[in-house]
């Protein structure tokens, strides 16, 4: 094929070449000036940047030597005097040289080779961007949650707090209204509101007569006043624990003795053995509960205090109500025992019931009764509701 004609041909094969990798290097400079809008002022990425600006700018100007050429080889073809080119166009069935094809080939996939490189260290760029996202979204769910636990931990440590404030409140006024009416007792001066002694009468026991008098209680306060509440039996079904067959059962004679403190609902209380401590939830500003095994010596039942027993695994019959009366006396024995008079309603013995404390190998004080019909022949104190304003 002459010189010329080998020319033209590749001419055309260039220009066509040239149109499609000129519109490539448009989109990835506009992707680059999006990038550097996005990364410029991240230094990892400054060297990826300056790689795809080094590369494009290579791509630029092998365009430029191109179009160059290009124009270099159409100024020198001959013209006619029309001004147009002398070398007729070549058939269409006349082939172009395969060494001009092989070169022009080899250019093409060398610039198709660099465009997609670019491309891929967009790619890289953009996957960099997303998963930085991705870790500040994370870092800030996890800061938020600690905080949260923060402001959670913060709360329950300022409620345990205030809960140990108002129990060391109460224990120092408790303390102080027995420091004071001691030594108003000992100066020989009256307190009024506070109970001067608590007496019961002998315990009656018939079982013959349902409603008979089992004792009296009275209360009577330095202030002069005085009250009384009557325990009373059930005839044939003294300790029955059925209220229809028994009316007089022990909670019966608590709620008369609450009447004195303020309003209770009827059946509100439940059984014995949970009476002291519903009394104390019902009754706040009256009461204060003691779980059996306290630490402290004042903290032990006292004058006026509701006491309640576990349930009795008998040996003849089970009690699983337990029981509860009213603290009458109280008094210490020595350092380490420590003994309370119980004046209660419905149980079956002729004498007012003794409960005894002792300190146990964590010097934590415990009550029990002594019961023959228990299978121990012990039953367990569940605990008691101190007054603490009268």
């Amino acid at each position: 094929m002459p010189a010329d004609r080998l020319s033209s041909v590749s001419q055309v094969v260039l220009t066509a070449t040239l149109v499609d990798v000129e519109k490539n290097l448009k989109v990835l400079k506009k992707q680059y000036a999006k990038l550097k809008a996005q990364y410029g002022n991240d230094p990892s990425k400054a060297e990826l940047l300056e790689s795809i600006a080094d590369q494009i700018q290579k791509l630029r100007e092998l365009v430029r030597q191109e179009r160059a050429k290009a124009r270099q080889e159409a100024s020198q073809e001959p013209q006619n005097e029309n001004g147009n080119s002398d070398q007729a166009e070549p058939p269409e069935n006349q082939q172009a040289d395969p060494q001009v094809s092989q070169q022009i080939g080899d250019e093409e996939a060398a610039k198709e080779a660099k465009i997609l490189e670019l491309k891929k260290q967009i790619e890289v760029l953009r996957k960099s961007k997303a998963a930085q996202k991705a870790a500040a979204e994370q870092r800030r769910q996890k800061k938020a949650a600690h905080q949260a636990q923060e402001e959670i931990n913060r709360q329950t440590t300022e409620e345990q707090v205030r809960a140990r404030k108002i129990q060391e409140l109460r224990s120092m006024v408790d303390a102080l209204k027995r420091q004071k009416a001691e030594q108003a007792a000992a100066n020989g001066v009256a307190m009024p509101g506070l109970p001067a002694s608590m007496s019961v009468t002998p315990k009656s026991f018939d079982r013959l007569r349902y409603g008979s008098i089992a004792g009296i209680m009275t209360i009577k306060f330095q202030d002069g006043r005085s009250k009384q509440l009557t325990s009373y039996g059930n005839g044939p079904n003294y300790g029955s624990t059925d209220i229809m067959a028994a009316r007089y059962q022990c909670v019966e004679l608590i709620y008369r003795y609450a009447q004195l403190f303020g309003a209770i609902q009827q059946g509100s209380l439940g059984d014995g053995r949970v009476v002291a401590q519903h009394l104390a939830e019902q009754l706040p500003n009256f009461f204060r509960y003691e779980a059996n095994g306290v630490s402290h010596y004042n903290d032990l039942p006292q004058l006026g205090s509701v006491l309640s027993l576990n349930s009795i695994q008998g040996l003849e019959h089970d009690v699983p109500e337990g029981h509860v009366g009213i603290v009458v006396g109280a008094q210490s024995v020595g350092g380490d025992e420590y003994t309370v008079t119980l004046f209660d309603q419905n149980w079956p013995a002729g004498t007012w019931k003794i409960i005894s404390f002792s300190r146990d190998e964590n010097s934590r004080w415990v009550g029990r009764m002594r019961n023959s019909n228990a299978l121990s022949g012990f039953v367990s104190v569940a605990g008691w509701a101190n007054v603490v304003n009268w």
